[in-house]
């Protein structure tokens, strides 16, 4: 794969690879605070989309039931998607000003055929890993109940509510999330920590830690509510675990195709009970299982662009 096809800031590439010495924290602060503010923010995209939904029917500014939400949270959480995204697209184009958009047919098929093998990995080993934390879980005696304390089952209403919002809920989800989030949290922030000239490990071990948390705080706050502490256990070993993978396959492959489509495909799965196409899923997920195992076993390794 040719590394000119790829989104990926060259300068911080070129800075990587430097021999001279690490900017100061002092000159990184304004930079990775303005980072922090917008994972902030993204991390509360949902209760702030449930508040001004909510404060919209207050002010009589919309019509419509309180019990009715799906629809008008889903387009609130789009836009203020959007704006984030500028934000991070804007930050990166003045910390990064060479970097490449270019792109081709072949690479995204090469791109998307090496998300699918990684993301597979991934399947394979989140498996393994939520077998072992059940089943520890349910040692410790924590009643195991999927919807208990999950501050997302409100989506369960997307069926219902018609065809818009159930495209509301792939659009925001399954597509324009995942490339927010993959700009924000793998192309942007790596790019900041490389800067600092950190170890590779170290970068992945902190993106993914910041992801699962900026992920875990919505799901905190349904936990403390409903008393059940389950989805927050599980749903933050899967955002790190999660984490952590992106942030290898990014720094290995500098793809910015890959980790979305991984990401996509992956929110896919996640949602597909919520889109009522649970059997779908459920069948994918045990293809890219095998897959995976069968990746595994032959010790498949990642190929690095250079």
């Amino acid at each position: 794969m040719n590394d000119e096809l790829n989104i990926m800031p060259k300068a911080t590439e070129t800075s990587a690879r430097s021999r001279g010495s690490s900017p100061s924290w002092l000159s990184m602060l304004v930079p990775i605070s303005m980072i922090m503010i917008v994972v902030a923010f993204q991390s509360a995209l949902l209760p702030i989309s449930v508040f001004i939904t909510r404060l919209l029917i207050t002010s009589k500014l919309i019509s419509i039931s309180p019990n009715d939400l799906i629809t008008p949270v889903l387009l609130i959480n789009f836009i203020l998607q959007a704006a984030g995204f500028l934000l991070t697209v804007l930050i990166l184009w003045l910390r990064n000003r060479n970097f490449s958009t270019k792109t081709t047919l072949i690479t995204l098929e090469l791109d998307v055929g090496m998300g699918f093998r990684q993301l597979s990995i991934l399947q394979f080993l989140r498996f393994i890993g939520m077998f072992i934390l059940l089943f520890i879980l349910l040692i410790l005696g924590f009643p195991i109940d999927e919807m208990a304390g999950n501050p997302y089952a409100m989506f369960l209403d997307v069926p219902r509510a018609g065809w818009f919002s159930m495209a509301l809920l792939v659009v925001v989800v399954v597509v324009f999330g995942p490339l927010f989030e993959e700009l924000l949290y793998r192309v942007l922030l790596i790019s900041e920590l490389e800067r600092l000239r950190l170890d590779g490990g170290v970068i992945i071990f902190l993106t993914g830690i910041l992801f699962a948390l900026a992920h875990a705080q919505t799901n905190a706050l349904a936990a403390l509510q409903e008393g059940s502490y389950v989805f927050f256990i599980t749903h933050f070993f899967n955002s790190t675990l999660t984490g952590m993978f992106l942030a290898y396959v990014y720094r290995r492959t500098r793809s910015l195709t890959t980790i979305w489509f991984m990401h996509a495909l992956f929110n896919f799965i996640g949602s597909s009970f919520f889109l009522g196409i649970e059997d779908t899923a459920i069948l994918l997920n045990v293809c890219l299982f095998f897959l995976g195992f069968y990746l595994v076993i032959r010790n498949y390794r990642l190929v690095p662009l250079a």
